[in-house]
């Protein structure tokens, strides 16, 4: 493979990356974020165009039901300048405005397309949601790619 010094050991490298990415993983089961994966009703046959529209109208893939996932991920929460230079929000405590994920690529793989996120203490309670905002392109490290997404808190959209 191009690129990848001999001696490379794929496995071992990922393990370290996992290593390194459990320090930045929240220290509580409850506080673990929660990706919520739009599933849509199962494909009657050959009954959708190529963007996933159905060609019968009667078929409601509008409202999707959602697979709730958990990968091993860094987490960072991030305020906003203006949230922080405001005085009035200083008194009344701040709330995380961004939340940055970082995940290798077979962990993105079964997240990729994700409507929002949460931590699984509000899962069914509606606080705490973070919309996906984007990702950055991989970083490559030879045959691993490592991913950074950035989700924006609900009240901040």
């Amino acid at each position: 493979m191009a690129g990848v010094p001999p001696g490379f050991v794929e496995a071992d490298v990922r393990a370290g990356l996992h290593l390194a990415m459990e320090f930045g993983t929240p220290n509580g089961v409850d506080e673990q974020v929660v990706f919520h994966v739009p599933t849509f009703p199962a494909d009657p046959g050959d009954g959708f165009d190529q963007d996933g529209v159905p060609f019968d109208p009667t078929v409601d893939r509008s409202v999707p039901a959602y697979t709730l996932r958990t990968v091993l991920c860094a987490v960072e929460y991030q305020d906003r300048p203006q949230i922080l230079s405001n005085p009035d929000l200083l008194g009344s405590g701040i709330s995380n405005s961004v939340l940055r994920l970082t995940m290798l690529d077979e962990e993105y793989q079964q997240v990729r397309g994700f409507d929002w996120c949460s931590t699984k203490s509000s899962v069914g309670t509606g606080s705490e949601r973070y919309w996906y905002r984007r990702t950055q392109p991989a970083l490559g490290m030879g045959p691993i790619d490592v991913f950074i997404l950035y989700c924006e808190a609900e009240d901040e959209s």
